[in-house]
């Protein structure tokens, strides 16, 4: 008898829709979509709470306090009295009882701002903060202001308005427009000023950002030198405003303190011109010469022209310079007590 095999079939499970599994599959989605968000929110309140706290930590961190305040290039301007006011300014709350001394906010820009108007001496100042305790201010100031104006005229005389009338402009190191002079100014009471008058100029053909050099800077440097060098070579003291004849010759007019005026090139070398002056006055033999002479010319090396009073001009072919290099040095700076600060009459 034969055996029969028995088969058994497996019951096959219904397929699914494919759109039925589009479902459970964005569904899926969304719940890790939700997730994410919360994470992502738990993360941004930690990192806010840890922002805050940190902030809050910065801006009492004792650490941070400034307690030295280092001052470079202070000169006529004390580094006591800038301190001290400086000290002043980061002291005190700010708001919510925030300090004002804490580095992160002490205001450069208006430290800066207060410093140049409280201190006319100062030319410019930068501070610098060094973390974390430290700020570094560094001052320059001014060695000479010197003005350019406009020569006066009476009839055919050449005159020295006051500085309230005339016209005239602040030159830099460069040589060109600074600023506009103002009378008022303070910063020409108490720092050392060298006006210098000149003819055919005008001050308002230079407008404010114009880049044109308006004197050489070397003319001014002579011019300073001669100034500043005369009383000690000569005996004698410049007084009044440096006349320039041509801004770009060089060639300027000096008044001194004995009633005559000289004449120089403010291109050649200050000492040179200094020793041949000294030559002049040891080499001739008038009598009283400096009494009677009215005017010296000195803008030819080595040749002298001169004018006495009443008389025609003479001139001296040969002036024998035996040490140019014997004249005390260039000294730019320019002392308190001469007379190349604006008066007070020029500033009223």
């Amino acid at each position: 008898m034969g055996t029969k095999r028995l088969q058994i079939k497996k019951k096959s499970r219904p397929r699914r829709r494919s759109h039925e599994r589009f479902d459970d599959t964005a569904a899926h989605e969304d719940t890790q979509d939700k997730w994410r968000w919360v994470y992502r929110g738990i993360f941004y309140v930690f990192l806010i709470c840890f922002l805050v706290a940190s902030a809050y930590a910065l801006m009492y961190a004792p650490f941070l306090k400034v307690n030295q305040i280092v001052v470079d290039g202070a000169q006529r301007v004390t580094a006591q009295s800038l301190r001290a006011d400086i000290d002043t300014q980061i002291g005190g709350k700010m708001i919510a009882s925030i300090p004002r001394r804490n580095l992160l906010f002490v205001d450069r820009t208006a430290l800066e701002s207060f410093i140049l108007d409280q201190y006319q001496e100062v030319k410019t100042v930068t501070i610098t903060k060094v973390f974390p305790q430290e700020l570094r201010v560094s001052v320059v100031e001014y060695e000479r202001i010197v003005i350019l104006c406009e020569s006066g005229r009476s009839g055919d005389v050449d005159v020295v308005l006051p500085l309230a009338q005339a016209r005239c402009l602040e030159i830099d190191s460069l040589g060109m427009r600074s600023r506009e002079v103002v009378s008022q100014d303070n910063r020409y009471r108490v720092n050392p000023v060298l006006r210098i008058d000149a003819k055919e100029f005008s001050a308002a053909a230079f407008e404010q950002g114009d880049q044109r050099v308006i004197v050489d800077p070397e003319i001014i440097a002579t011019l300073v030198a001669l100034v500043g060098q005369f009383p000690y070579t000569i005996d004698t003291q410049i007084i009044g405003v440096p006349l320039l004849t041509f801004l770009g010759s060089g060639h300027a007019r000096l008044q001194t303190d004995e009633g005559w005026d000289v004449l120089v090139d403010a291109r050649s070398d200050s000492r040179l011109t200094l020793a041949v002056l000294r030559a002049f006055f040891t080499q001739t033999d008038e009598e009283d010469l400096r009494r009677a002479i009215t005017e010296v010319d000195v803008r030819v090396v080595e040749k002298v022209f001169y004018r006495m009073k009443g008389g025609e001009q003479t001139v001296i072919e040969e002036v024998i310079v035996e040490d140019a290099a014997g004249v005390a040095p260039q000294d730019d700076s320019v002392d308190d007590d001469e007379d190349t600060s604006v008066d007070e009459e020029d500033q009223e």
